[in-house]
């Protein structure tokens, strides 16, 4: 148990020296783990970065889209095409290329499908992906089944470009990971950072509120309309931008990816991640592909129905995905760790008769633990339910006859509202201290207590109606 809060603190105080290690365990990741893991590691993540894109729209918009494969897919053709068709070997112009016409395809599919909501919605985007998917599979210029790409894996003597930078590749693995690698790891990490700042920014929150309550959100003043539209073509671009980044991984495309079994998995990324959270889809994506790969190799035909009764197990046991449970788990033992000091009662008062009377108000708090806590400069702060702090009070070093004290096991505090003298009383096994306000803090509206260790670590919250 210590060692883990020894572990907890030490993230919490050197944030910069995790941030730092964290980037030396991917510089030299390529040279200690195996290449099949390592590979694996890098074909997923333009998955994971569709799973994030679709659960802007499907965990935060709170719309099913059965369409993103698609949008996958027409960024992958895109640059597919140019480098095969065009010989254009510059990686951040098939990147852009691709995403570009993702962004514009998810336009256009927006406008259409976005005209119904929930079932409907969804249904639309099926069939826009089916239309996709016969026109990939018919036409000679999208190859059939695909277009293979060996140029883009930098084979021998092959040139290729990348950060306005040629490179010659000496043997077939070195662009991959030795290149590709570091310039997939920071286009993922940007993904990450920059979706996280439009879930959390204004748009992100009105992006909410039409998922909560549709017809309020419009009372409010927001163009639901507009901010789904918008959502939609933020989440198809970074999906046209993974389809791109994933070509030179594959080393080639494959028409059966805009089909509607390929949209059931996408959709079914943030499901099994969590997605209600912000990193459960990449955590689904990851585990989905691992599930799916390793019955495909060592179960042949029999690989759906395997994969299929793994991943029902998983959503029954975890309803609210992977990360939702990992959440709750993180909490549980978070919430163990803290002193077991608990906010039993807040005895509240109206109008004060006498200061005397003042001091009928108090809050009561106990250690309900097996051990003695030693609470100097420990704090309790009054909040309104809006945020905003009020008043706190620091519990001393020294009672009022120069007594060290400790809230031993089963020993309760009274601190009242009023003026007074600290004290303990030995046979009721109470401390009592005082605020010392001249009127009542816990009444006529609503409140929420905080108490704080010496750190600042929030130890328990309660809130009085």
């Amino acid at each position: 148990m210590h060692k883990y809060n020894t572990l907890i603190k030490s993230i919490k105080e050197y944030k910069i020296q995790t941030f730092i290690l964290s980037g030396i365990i991917l510089i030299i990741l390529p040279r200690i783990m195996p290449l099949f893991w390592l590979f694996f590691i890098i074909w997923c993540i333009p998955f994971a970065i569709t799973a994030l894109a679709i659960n802007l729209i499907f965990g935060y918009g709170g719309l099913l889209s059965f369409g993103h494969a698609t949008l996958f897919a027409i960024g992958m053709y895109t640059s597919a095409i140019l480098n095969f068709w065009f010989r254009i070997n510059h990686v951040e112009t098939l990147l852009i290329a691709g995403t570009l016409m993702s962004c514009i395809v998810s336009i256009f599919m927006g406008v259409i499908c976005l005209r119904a909501t929930k079932i409907q919605f969804t249904i639309l985007t099926l069939a826009f992906q089916q239309i996709i998917h016969a026109i990939f599979h018919k036409y000679p210029i999208f190859g059939t089944p695909g277009i293979e790409l060996p140029t883009l894996l930098g084979l021998k003597d092959y040139i290729t470009s990348i950060l306005w930078f040629e490179i010659k590749s000496p043997g077939p693995n070195y662009f991959l990971f030795e290149i590709y690698y570091y310039y997939i790891m920071l286009s993922f990490i940007s993904s990450i950072a920059l979706m996280w700042i439009i879930v959390n920014s204004s748009f992100g929150k009105a992006l909410q509120a039409t998922r909560d309550n549709e017809l309020k959100a419009n009372f409010l003043g927001i163009k639901v309309g507009r901010v789904r539209l918008l959502a939609f073509i933020i989440s198809g671009t970074f999906t046209g931008f993974a389809g791109a980044l994933w070509v030179p991984i594959n080393g080639s495309t494959s028409s059966y990816i805009p089909h509607w079994d390929i949209a059931l998995e996408f959709a079914f990324y943030p499901v099994l991640g969590g997605s209600r959270t912000f990193l459960g889809p990449i955590l689904g994506a990851f585990v989905f592909k691992l599930i799916k790969d390793v019955a495909w190799t060592y179960l042949s035909i029999y690989w759906r129905l395997v994969v299929g009764i793994i991943l029902v197990l998983i959503i029954i046991q975890a309803p609210m995905g992977i990360m939702g449970n990992v959440n709750k788990l993180t909490a549980y033992i978070s919430l163990k760790l803290k002193p077991p000091i608990e906010i039993q009662a807040v005895n509240t008062l109206k109008i004060p008769i006498s200061m005397e009377r003042l001091n009928d108000e108090y809050i009561v708090l106990k250690n309900n633990g097996r051990k003695g806590y030693k609470m100097v400069g420990w704090v309790i702060s009054d909040f309104s339910p809006s945020g905003k702090q009020r008043h706190t009070y620091t519990f001393p070093a020294r009672l009022a006859n120069n007594y060290e004290w400790v809230l031993d096991r089963g020993e309760i505090i009274l601190l009242h509202t009023g003026k007074g003298e600290d004290k303990f009383d030995k046979n009721e096994k109470k401390f009592h201290f005082y605020w010392g306000m001249d009127q009542p803090i816990w009444s006529n509206e609503e409140h929420v207590i905080h108490l704080y260790d010496n750190k600042g670590k929030l130890i328990r919250s309660f809130k009085i109606l």
